[in-house]
């Protein structure tokens, strides 16, 4: 799967990633750390992806789907 990478103009970071896969396409994959308070109150995310890997100390987002992996 080929995904499309989105860069911050200012410091070239990675904000979000989306693919042309009919699978996936409508989802936009927004890296964590790249969005405040105030995008949370715009959006909703449907999942948190990559559990195995998060932080302990990290609290789920309240009502969102939690997979271990992609």
């Amino acid at each position: 799967m080929e995904l499309n990478y989105s860069f911050c103009p200012d410091c070239a970071t990675v904000l979000y990633k989306q693919s042309e896969d009919e699978t996936i396409a409508p989802f936009y994959l927004v890296q964590a750390g790249t969005v405040d308070a105030g995008f949370l109150g715009k959006t909703k995310p449907e999942a948190e992806l990559w559990l195995s890997r998060k932080a302990g100390w990290l609290v789920p987002v309240e009502g969102t789907g939690q997979k271990p992996q992609f």
